[in-house]
């Protein structure tokens, strides 16, 4: 799968999560259908409102992504 079909399966996915179509998802909306994100929920709502957008968890799980590549790479100064 490259980055772009990865992009939209996650947004499908995120719209299957979204039970009421508001484009957030709610604690109890990411326990049913996404459950990665509910798990890390409170480490991506930085700003407590109870409930993620698309574009939050998106940033989270790439930054999570960042600090594995440069934890695997003892040379990298990023």
């Amino acid at each position: 799968m490259n980055a772009q079909e990865m992009k939209a399966a996650f947004a499908e996915k995120f719209r299957q999560a979204d039970a009421d179509n508001d484009g957030k998802l709610t604690r109890q909306e990411a326990e049913a259908g996404m459950p990665e994100v509910a798990k890390n929920f409170d480490k991506i709502d930085t700003k407590k409102k109870g409930y993620v957008t698309q574009r939050q968890v998106g940033a989270y799980f790439v930054a999570k992504a960042k600090q594995r590549r440069t934890a695997s790479d003892p040379g990298s100064l990023n």
